[in-house]
């Protein structure tokens, strides 16, 4: 019988930061798309607000004249 052993050295281990490549990781692929989508979701979420802003003070204006 013979008895195998396998020894992994600490270089050929992967940590997750170094999975892409980069010493920094994957961010500055994604940067530019996530900053695109932050700013969409941003201006969508102030224009909502505005929206229902408005409309509540017209509501409370026209319950207080009733």
């Amino acid at each position: 019988m013979t008895s195998w052993t396998f020894t992994i050295r600490s270089s050929s281990v992967i940590s997750p930061m170094q999975s892409c490549g980069a010493p920094q990781g994957c961010f500055q692929y994604i940067e530019s798309k996530l900053s695109l989508y932050t700013w969409a979701i941003g201006w969508y979420g102030f224009a909502v607000l505005m929206f229902v802003f408005f409309h509540l003070l017209i509501a409370m204006l026209y319950y207080v004249k009733l």
